[in-house]
């Protein structure tokens, strides 16, 4: 076991939910960019924005 491994176990033990918080954290920008974007009327697309 790595010594990145061994420190991610012990991390883990000592707050088992981080997982959860880190998925919630990595998610929050994109979803408060798309309820601001509702709230103002603005349509979110993947298309390139024209130059």
């Amino acid at each position: 076991m790595t010594t990145a491994q061994q420190a991610d176990d012990r991390i883990r033990q000592l707050h088992p939910g981080i997982g959860d918080y880190a998925l919630t954290d990595r998610r929050f920008p994109g979803l408060a960019v798309r309820r601001l974007a509702d709230d103002h009327g603005i349509r979110c697309s993947s298309a390139p924005a024209p130059s």
